[in-house]
């Protein structure tokens, strides 16, 4: 039996947003392992570049379908918001920078 629309874009919908919450929950993690358990404030990537992942994610959080959970798709929205916050207080606040940019705001230390 051939599946109809509606119910491959709901299973689409619902899989977009439990794979929202899996990834940013993990990477909310990951970062504050990183930034808590090494003693440098230096990285070789720009953090910056995941804060398009996370405007994504919510973009597409909020033009699914209504077929998914309120609860759920509040739940995306939230971890992605807070990600993205984390990303820029880290990166104002000189936790967790590019080496470039580092280098060239003199090696600062970590404010903790």
């Amino acid at each position: 039996m051939l599946a109809t629309r509606s119910t491959v874009i709901a299973t689409l919908s619902k899989v977009i947003v439990i794979g929202g919450q899996l990834f940013s929950g993990t990477l909310i993690g990951l970062l504050s392992y990183r930034v808590m358990s090494d003693p440098g404030n230096h990285w070789g990537f720009n953090i910056l570049w995941l804060n398009s992942i996370f405007v994504l994610l919510l973009v597409m959080n909020f033009t699914l379908p209504w077929t998914t959970r309120l609860r759920r798709r509040a739940a995306v929205g939230i971890y992605s918001l807070m990600a993205i916050g984390m990303i820029i207080a880290m990166y104002h606040f000189n936790v967790l920078l590019p080496y470039e940019v580092w280098l060239d705001r003199g090696m600062p230390d970590r404010p903790f």
